[in-house]
């Protein structure tokens, strides 16, 4: 379900609630944008506001919908550490880094290895498991109207972000399709 995008309440809001307990029942996927949106057109007043999709409410709803999948669109840009600190916890939260980010951050995609630093950490501060942390992360696209070659360079920055943090392959192929293969397969039981 979803982009959902500009809400008329922060997306953690309680009326919101019954929406997200049906998604959860029918084991659905709930798209969110988090982080920045654009402003296309100044001149014409707009009842939107980043503050109402912060990436930090969606920790609410996982915990409170924990059977529900949560994917965050864009990874909260510019909130980054916020996001992967909320995605660290919540094993039924997950992210992509389409629009801006990887083009704004090309110079210093090192950034992200800070970012999702718990790979490999055997901490209280840690929850147990053996995958990457950067597996917080799918494959997704800002393509507007067709533009295939946006789509191929949305491909490209997002290969040589994970090859500048020295992501292994195995996560890089889940990134890009076994780990919405699995949250899938899993909700067409």
């Amino acid at each position: 379900m979803g982009e959902l995008e500009n809400p008329r309440r922060d997306y953690n809001d309680p009326a919101y609630w019954p929406l997200y307990a049906q998604a959860e029942k029918y084991r659905m996927i709930v798209l969110f944008h988090t982080g920045i949106s654009a402003r296309n057109t100044p001149s014409v007043a707009a009842d939107v506001s980043v503050d109402r999709q912060r990436v930090t409410s969606l920790d609410g709803i996982a915990r409170h919908f924990p059977g529900l999948t949560l994917i965050g669109a864009h990874m909260g840009n510019p909130e980054y550490a916020f996001a992967a600190e909320i995605g660290r916890w919540n094993p039924n939260i997950y992210f992509d880094l389409s629009g801006s980010s990887l083009i704004k951050l090309q110079n210093n995609y090192a950034i992200f290895k800070s970012i999702f630093w718990w790979s490999g950490v055997q901490s209280l501060h840690t929850p147990k498991s053996s995958a990457s942390a950067f597996e917080k992360l799918v494959f997704g696209s800002d393509v507007f109207d067709g533009d295939l070659p946006e789509f191929d360079r949305a491909l490209d920055r997002y290969h040589k972000m994970l090859d500048a943090c020295d992501v292994p392959a195995q996560a890089q192929e889940n990134i890009f399709s076994g780990t919405l293969w699995r949250v899938l397969h899993s909700a067409a039981r």
